[in-house]
């Protein structure tokens, strides 16, 4: 992921890369004392909405998607799936794109998504 992050010269940006780095709730930048540390570090912080997160984290996925399509197009590509369940009993299954740079031979992986699920996993899991 962090390939597909900049620099994040504005708030926003920032907020945004912290947001989706370290799975953060989007209603975070609603929350009082996230806002009072905000303040405290720059009197003139902005103060977003969680809508406006929530329009934020969309353009950035569509980014991000445009930018996985320009990789992996002209590629031979493997792709594997994998599920899980967290300490908390919470399901999970993922799926992952997985290619070989042909001048380094160098392994690339890149997480298409992953999904809560409830029960255990199946084949028509793997294919949803």
């Amino acid at each position: 992921m962090d390939q597909f992050v900049a620099a994040c010269p504005t708030f926003e940006e920032c907020l945004l890369n912290w947001v989706i780095q370290t799975y953060q709730l989007i209603w975070i930048c609603e929350e009082p004392t996230f806002r009072d540390l905000c303040l405290s570090l720059n009197k003139v912080c902005p103060i977003i909405s969680r809508e406006k997160l929530g329009t934020l984290i969309e353009y950035n996925y569509i980014k991000v998607q445009q930018k996985m399509t320009a990789i992996l197009a002209e590629r031979y590509v493997a792709i594997t799936t994998d599920s899980w369940t967290s300490i908390a009993h919470h399901n999970y299954i993922t799926c992952t794109a997985h290619f070989v740079e042909k001048k380094t031979w160098q392994l690339h992986s890149l997480v298409l998504g992953i999904f809560k699920k409830n029960g255990t996993s199946n084949a028509v899991d793997t294919v949803a």
